[in-house]
């Protein structure tokens, strides 16, 4: 059996409480204090996101609703424009919804952006 979400994503819909590392909440911190106020600190939100693995980001997640009663995709969301918001957001949310969000993006509005629909469709085809 293949596994495509890591062990804390089971882990978190078979309602096991998760023990978060101290680097996770210290990123919590960060990306908290970079968004906060006037302005955000782009280089933080960067350097924090791209420095975690793909399932510290999904405990990330996790960990920064769980301190600040927010999706750290609606922080972002908030307080990020454009492209760097778009790439943002990718970063900050599970496969499944990174495929549904950039499909909902491609084919809203007029016509199709099908340079968006593309790598999904191909990941698809390669996956199975």
């Amino acid at each position: 059996m293949q596994h495509i979400f890591p062990q804390h994503a089971h882990d978190v819909f078979h309602g096991v409480p998760l023990v978060y590392p101290r680097e996770i909440d210290d990123a919590c911190e960060r990306i908290r204090d970079a968004t906060d106020g006037l302005g955000v600190d782009e280089k933080v939100l960067v350097d924090e996101l791209s420095a975690l693995s793909t399932s510290d980001r999904l405990l990330l997640i996790y960990r920064y609703k769980d301190l600040y009663r927010e999706e750290l995709k609606d922080t972002l969301s908030r307080d990020t424009v454009g492209d760097f918001r778009f790439l943002l957001l990718l970063l900050t949310m599970p496969l499944p919804e990174v495929e549904a969000f950039v499909l909902n993006v491609a084919t809203s509005g007029n016509g199709t952006k099908e340079r968006l629909l593309y790598p999904v469709r191909h990941y698809r085809v390669l996956d199975s």
